[in-house]
């Protein structure tokens, strides 16, 4: 089964947010954690440990997102807003991240630049089975990864519902429909030929 691109980007974002953060100067509320979280980000220590949260914008272009329409490669340029809360236990370990992602933008032929709109609208989460332990991650991804609609075609591209990674990668649950995850994207293909 082909790995759903946009979960790859998207696991590629949180693996840099975390690789961003071990260098980054963290407040003195974020020294001890384990992973520091992400810049920014504001800490308060409760009873169960700390709470960390921020947000971010980013914008990227002409992103290859890894779909064949036979001549041509699917491109993505958006803007997304990252909105995240990182768990920490007593020692200071992270035990679960929440990363709620929103995007809006176009996917075009890498050929032609014909280009079509597109929004994205994802919570992912991320529990580990050992806190502070980033290989024992499970990565529950919940909402809509890919929603095109075009006037007078309606619903071309309609990526919804959950899909639950293992540490290792694998689909150990999918539920809803998943048309880039399992390539039927006939339609969109179309629309940007």
């Amino acid at each position: 089964m082909k790995l759903l691109r946009v979960t790859c980007c998207l696991f590629m974002l949180l693996l840099s947010l975390v690789a961003f953060a071990f260098v980054a100067v963290h407040p003195a509320a974020a020294q001890g954690l384990n992973p520091p979280p992400p810049p920014g980000a504001a800490c308060q220590t409760t009873g169960q440990g700390t709470i960390c949260q921020g947000s971010f914008t980013a914008s990227h272009v002409n992103t290859d997102i890894g779909v064949s329409c036979g001549s041509f490669q699917v491109l993505e340029s958006a803007t997304s807003t990252l909105r995240f809360t990182f768990f920490y236990n007593q020692a200071g370990n992270v035990t679960k991240a929440v990363f709620h992602v929103t995007l809006v933008g176009t996917l075009s032929n890498s050929v032609t630049g014909k280009s079509v709109p597109f929004e994205e609208d994802v919570t992912v989460t991320a529990t580990l089975a050992t806190p502070g332990d980033l290989s024992t991650e499970t990565d529950t991804f919940t909402g809509q990864p890919y929603t095109v609609t075009l006037p007078g075609s309606g619903l071309i591209l309609h990526d919804v519902g959950r899909v639950v990674f293992a540490p290792d990668g694998t689909i150990t649950f999918e539920g809803g429909p998943h048309q880039l995850l399992h390539n039927q994207v006939q339609q969109l293909c179309a629309a940007l030929s």
